[in-house]
């Protein structure tokens, strides 16, 4: 999958419905704009007009629009590509998530 991410310029996710998709992290991950649905908990990770955009579920006209916005626009790509890395390193760090974990175990113990 990293080689996929490392081709593409933009990760568009236009579900309906969404828990938290794993596909988004590894995409801000590889450093890549963010197009998605705002369903679940997708607006944790998609910060809206920062790392990407978040957009209402079926609007296919708004899809379009802010694709064509990246696509023709590299230094908002990168920008944003950039954004996308750094949230993900900060919050989505597996050393960070297991000292949470293990502070809620020792708070319920």
């Amino acid at each position: 999958l990293i080689e996929l991410y490392s081709k593409a310029d933009i990760f568009v996710l236009p579900s309906f419905s969404e828990t938290s998709p794993l596909s988004i992290v590894e995409a801000m991950a590889s450093a890549l704009p963010i197009i998605a649905t705002n369903v679940g908990s997708v607006f944790e990770m998609v910060k809206n007009g920062y790392n990407g955009f978040l957009i209402k579920r079926g609007d296919i006209k708004e899809l379009v629009s802010k694709i064509r916005l990246l696509a023709d626009d590299s230094e908002l790509r990168k920008q944003m590509g950039k954004r996308s890395r750094s949230l993900v390193l900060r919050n989505f760090n597996i050393e960070k998530n297991l000292k949470k974990i293990i502070m809620i175990y020792k708070e319920l113990c």
